[in-house]
């Protein structure tokens, strides 16, 4: 990590980091950290990023993520399972370029407190966050703290710095599988995050244990219920090694997307191999 609040979005100019195929630990305030980083892959990884002692409860959800990407460009997060037990999984601050595809994301869910699976962020105006995709991903809230007063969003936008609205361009939330555990979870009741401009989020799969939740990105119609229980093996309460799809002719509906797709839509460039959908 460089300077988090003073670089520039992209200043590490061709960084060219590759991360493939490791076992990543962490039990700090973020899990994985990246400041002004231009060219990031990590590919078929096993991240678990805990919260050894969460200290100041509103500083932690407020700021902590189990990764947190700021000023970054070129970002490719790819097949990898990723267990995190902050209030913020995936933070994405003043950064462009970034695609996000067949990842299995778990959420511990551990604090009473509302919290998110992707957050969007502009805090010093280095942005816009743009050209930003989720393609293909499965995010799973486990069963815990959230209560009814509170709220999960698998899609959430944050302006930390007071900056005026379309600070989020060019971002596309698609064909996602989105499930929660949590009995009490609510949800977003309805709409869309805040401050976005020529962005598409949906369709996308949802489904929630408790039947009176919504977790709606928009007004899409086309998007798909999905009885998750009937889909995911029982193991999947253990972690995300273990979130298992079976069969899977009801998820991810909608059209494949090809490179040229992505290419169009992040900046960022992909191979056949990469672009797997099983």
């Amino acid at each position: 990590t460089t300077g988090w609040n003073t670089i520039d979005v992209g200043s590490c100019a061709d960084a060219n980091i590759m991360v493939k195929n490791c076992m990543i630990g962490s039990n700090g305030f973020t899990g994985l950290h990246a400041s002004g980083y231009d060219g990031i892959t990590f590919e078929n990884n096993e991240f678990e990023a805990i919260m050894a002692t969460v200290g100041d409860t509103d500083n932690a959800v407020d700021w902590g993520a189990s990764a947190k990407f700021m000023a970054c460009k070129n970002i490719k997060f790819i097949r990898n399972n990723f267990r995190g037990a902050h209030a913020t999984l995936i933070w994405l601050q003043d950064t462009q370029n970034a695609l996000f595809m067949n990842n299995v994301f778990w959420n511990t869910n551990q604090y009473l407190a509302s919290c998110s699976a992707v957050k969007l962020v502009e805090q010093y105006e280095k942005g816009p966050t743009k050209k930003i995709g989720f393609y293909y991903n499965t995010f799973y809230l486990a069963d815990g703290q959230i209560n009814k007063d509170h709220s999960y969003d698998f899609l959430h936008t944050s302006d930390k710095g007071g900056g005026e609205e379309g600070k989020f361009s060019n971002i596309t939330f698609q064909y996602n599988n989105c499930y929660s555990y949590d009995e009490d979870a609510p949800g977003k009741a309805e709409g869309e995050p805040d401050g976005l401009s020529n962005s598409t989020i949906c369709p996308n799969n949802y489904w929630s244990v408790n039947e009176d939740a919504q977790f709606a990105f928009g007004n899409c119609d086309d998007s798909e219920v999905v009885p998750m229980d009937e889909l995911i093996c029982e193991t999947s309460a253990t972690g995300p090694a273990s979130l298992v799809i079976r069969g899977g002719g009801n998820l991810n509906k909608g059209p494949k997307i090809t490179a040229s797709d992505i290419l169009n839509a992040t900046g960022i460039t992909i191979t056949d191999d990469e672009l797997t959908y099983d």
